[in-house]
């Protein structure tokens, strides 16, 4: 019998700096750390949203990809057009939005 790999895909909208910034990180530092508990090979993890919208939160994701070394359960997608989220939606057993 084969184990079915947990498909997650976390949804940002464009976001500034600010107190939403703030929100979007610590939701995202929360859902991260929560997955970094669970075995590598049973999930992984979409981040769906702008990579350029607020660039300082995209390096802050990336280091904490890198510090809990999350690099082959983690892909930032970047902004993607409506049949590619679909397709991304499709895929998944959660979305978080936050």
């Amino acid at each position: 019998m084969s184990q079915s790999i947990l498909g997650l895909t976390l949804w940002f909208a464009a976001i500034g700096a600010g107190l939403m910034a703030g929100v979007y990180f610590t939701f995202s530092t929360f859902v991260m750390t929560a997955l970094a508990r669970l075995p590598r090979g049973e999930w992984r993890l979409t981040v769906v949203g702008s990579l350029y919208a607020d660039a300082e939160y995209t390096r802050a994701i990336r280091r904490q990809i890198e510090a809990s070394h999350l690099e082959q359960n983690v892909k930032l997608t970047g902004a993607l057009d409506q049949n590619e989220l679909v397709a991304h939606l499709e895929c998944s057993h959660v979305l978080a939005v936050p």
